[in-house]
């Protein structure tokens, strides 16, 4: 066996055996380009061109790097929590509805997706039909799902999968680095051994001095764009007492060098196969799939978190018109687990079942979101249908209560899905208990239709009176995304003498922090102008 660090050998097999398998995907697939992601997942690429170039006459096609990461899923993180409906952990126990809300995220993200197409355009300068991502493992999905999202939503019907390997392809390239260039630090690694619950990788040196070995950093958290490390980047500063600069800016071609001398010695059989150390097998990660693309399914729930619901029309567009894969679309969205519907045939809507859910929590600190707030001081409340996804409802409506809520306007219509779950008898039994007087109105309004203006007229009447007299309101409907709720605000601002404009901004903020999963304003176009033609009551 030729002299290679040992901490390296099998990282350095496991890039060989994903370099040897890319190019296998290559001819079967046969993409107009290749995306690297960044930072790791440009190693199994390089690799890849060296092994091509020695056994294939083809030109390797187009390659670039983009930066998608954790750090960018901690975007999504930081806007929508690590609870649901968003997404639990992300990897084991991730369903179908999470990753439909995260793919709904991502084709909100018009910036990543404008970065994208420039990245690929310096490369490939047509339309590009069939595209291959590489990455050293799935450490979850989401970096997968993001990169897939963005493609999709840049080139409707493109073909695109993820393809990785099983082994994380920097932590052995530090340490072996490390043993060569500042032994301590790599005995200090040896010593010490893995500690992953308080450092992503195996050790905190390992996180740290990772730019040495891709040779790339972030430029910034929300840029999909990347830089070459330089000296005054964190991961040389951090071994400056050690060596000087120059020697850790040329760990890149280093760990480059190794890579691809290893390949090229395993392809000419100069590394026999017994004597490979096979690749450790990666137990800080779950992920044990090579292949990763988006089903039909995800991207009707992503276009139903999207767009308020999908209909028929969408899951043909789809599935397709083959009669067979529509009725696969038509029993997909017949699951109960991973949807909802409203409305008769053939005007069914059907909804992510997450969405359905009201998501009202109680007792919760202040930097928890209930589901619903007050939305003008002392006088209404409002948010999602009053029905907790956990806990007991009792405690809900003893919360309400407390804040001196006494009226509750229902804007559902009796053949809604909420209707089933009437909260009416636990409402009334808690103010018996707590000898407060409620009182419960319907006043319905037409499910993502047009409303007349007596309906909505005759709803801020009563909302008006009971306010005159001194109760607090609490307004809903049922479902999370469609917009009569925030209509009804928007014209009780109106009749406050604001601004339409103002109005229809002023709502737009306080529903999505109050109903903090949603993708974006439940707002259709025809509420929207239905609330700027609203006027005051001559």
């Amino acid at each position: 066996m030729p002299s290679y660090p040992q901490a390296t050998l099998s990282t350095l097999e496991a890039l060989y055996q994903l370099g040897k398998n890319i190019c296998a995907e290559i001819e079967k697939f046969q993409p107009d380009v290749i995306i690297g992601l960044a930072h790791s997942g440009w190693a199994p690429v390089v690799v890849a061109q060296i092994l091509w170039a020695e056994t294939r006459s083809a030109s390797f096609p187009p390659s670039m790097r983009t930066n998608i990461g954790q750090e960018k899923y901690a975007m999504y993180h930081a806007q929508y929590g690590k609870s649901l409906p968003a997404f639990c952990c992300g990897e084991c126990c991730w369903g179908n509805e999470g990753r439909g809300h995260f793919l709904a995220w991502v084709a909100e993200q018009r910036q990543w997706q404008k970065m994208l197409r420039k990245q690929i355009s310096s490369v490939l300068p047509s339309r590009p039909k069939r595209v291959l991502v590489v990455d050293d493992l799935f450490g979850t999905y989401l970096s997968g799902y993001m990169i897939l999202g963005l493609l999709d939503n840049l080139y409707p019907n493109i073909e695109a999968y993820i393809f990785t390997g099983g082994s994380d392809l920097t932590d052995n390239f530090v340490t072996g680095w490390l043993a060569e260039f500042i032994p301590p630090l790599a005995k200090e690694i040896l010593e010490n051994g893995i500690n992953t619950s308080k450092v992503r990788f195996g050790s905190a040196w390992q996180e740290i001095l990772k730019p040495l070995i891709n040779g790339t950093e972030d430029i910034a958290q929300n840029s999909l764009d990347w830089k070459l490390i330089t000296q005054e980047s964190a991961a040389v500063k951090a071994i400056a007492e050690y060596i000087p600069a120059e020697v850790a800016l040329s760990a890149p071609q280093w760990a480059k060098d190794l890579a691809c001398n290893y390949a090229l010695r395993r392809l000419r059989n100069e590394i026999k196969d017994d004597e490979a150390v096979e690749p450790e097998e990666d137990m800080t990660h779950f992920m044990s799939i090579t292949h990763l693309s988006l089903s039909a399914e995800e991207h009707l729930l992503a276009r139903g978190w999207g767009q308020g619901g999908v209909v028929k029309a969408d899951i043909i567009q789809i599935y397709g018109a083959d009669p067979k894969q529509i009725k696969k679309g038509l029993n997909n969205v017949k699951a109960e687990r991973d949807w909802q519907t409203h409305g008769q045939r053939p005007n069914v809507i059907y909804f992510p079942a997450d969405s359905f859910r009201s998501w009202i929590r109680v007792n919760t600190t202040p930097e928890q979101t209930h589901g619903f707030a007050e939305f003008l001081p002392g006088e209404i409340w409002t948010g999602a249908y009053p029905i907790l996804a956990r806990n007991s409802n009792e405690e809900l409506f003893k919360d309400l209560l407390n804040k001196g809520i006494s009226h509750f306007v229902d804007l559902t219509i009796p053949s809604e899905a909420h209707r089933k779950f009437s909260y009416r008898k636990t409402l009334l039994q808690v103010s018996r208990d707590m000898k407060k007087k409620v009182e419960i109105q319907h006043f319905p309004l037409a499910f993502q239709a047009a409303h007349s203006g007596l309906q909505v007229r005759n709803t801020l009447k009563y909302v008006a009176r009971a306010l005159k007299q001194g109760h607090r309101v609490y307004i809903h409907a049922g479902h999370n995304l469609e917009g009569r709720t925030p209509l009804i605000l928007a014209c009780l601002l109106i009749e406050r003498s604001y601004s339409a404009k103002k109005a229809l901004s002023k709502v737009d903020v306080f529903w999505m922090k109050t109903l903090h999963y949603l993708i974006h304003s439940p707002l259709s176009e025809e509420q929207r102008q239905f609330i700027l033609n609203w006027k005051l009551e001559e």
